[in-house]
């Protein structure tokens, strides 16, 4: 997503949502749907499941996505996985047909016809990360006095992890890069989610510094 911008014709800031999360770092296209694929062969060889399939709906997944299949019966059905890792993904461009590969128990089974359906979610896509602040979002606020406190969850995620970094969720009563504050910090390089409560902020952001690491990338996301 864009960096801050102190610029005056910067967009507005992001309206965030209940229940709808805020991409600090990261992205996430919502509008593309999830890819659907028919089994058409299954076979294991050194751990390594080989599936051939047949696009039905979505993109070619990309390596690194995480497949559910349902329906197979070569190997005692030992081929229907739910959330396994990609490893290769070989799919023609024009035919939609090809293969993909995961991880699986050890054994041995020869390619042979086999039917199911599989299914790879939209995958969350990294960003490169550097030391900068993301853009902002704006708190929507009921109409009338309220005091009630907001309960902030806030998140990161690392598909490449750097070495180190300060991840602080910042707030501020006006969009001004001067008067954002941090609100709280994670130095965890693998990731994780933490809430904050707080009654008195209408804008927040995320700000990443001292990161070390070979081309990290992260996901960092904002919830209300």
């Amino acid at each position: 997503m864009p960096p801050y911008s102190a610029s005056p014709f910067q967009p507005n800031p992001v309206l965030l949502q209940p229940g709808q999360p805020g991409y600090a770092f990261g992205s996430f296209a919502e509008h593309l749907p999830d890819t659907r694929m028919q089994v058409t062969t299954t076979a294991r060889a050194a751990s390594v499941a080989t599936v051939g399939v047949k696009i039905l709906e979505g993109n070619a997944p990309a390596v690194g996505s995480l497949i559910t299949i349902i329906g197979t019966t070569q190997a005692a059905g030992a081929f229907n996985v739910t959330n396994a890792a990609l490893t290769a993904v070989t799919i023609d461009a024009v035919l939609g047909t090809g293969t993909v590969q995961f991880a699986i128990g050890a054994g041995t089974t020869a390619q042979a016809a086999d039917f199911g359906t599989a299914m790879v979610p939209t995958p969350e896509v990294g960003e490169a990360l550097t030391n900068t602040a993301s853009q902002s979002f704006a708190v929507p606020e009921p109409a009338g006095a309220n005091t009630n406190p907001k309960t902030i969850t806030w998140s990161t995620a690392y598909p490449t992890a750097p070495a180190t970094v300060t991840m602080v969720l910042q707030g501020s009563l006006f969009d001004i890069d001067s008067q954002y504050q941090t609100l709280d910090t994670s130095t965890s390089t693998t990731g994780e989610e933490r809430v904050f409560t707080s009654t008195a902020f209408r804008f927040l952001r995320l700000k990443a510094s001292g990161v070390t690491g070979a081309s990290p990338t992260c996901i960092g996301k904002i919830y209300i």
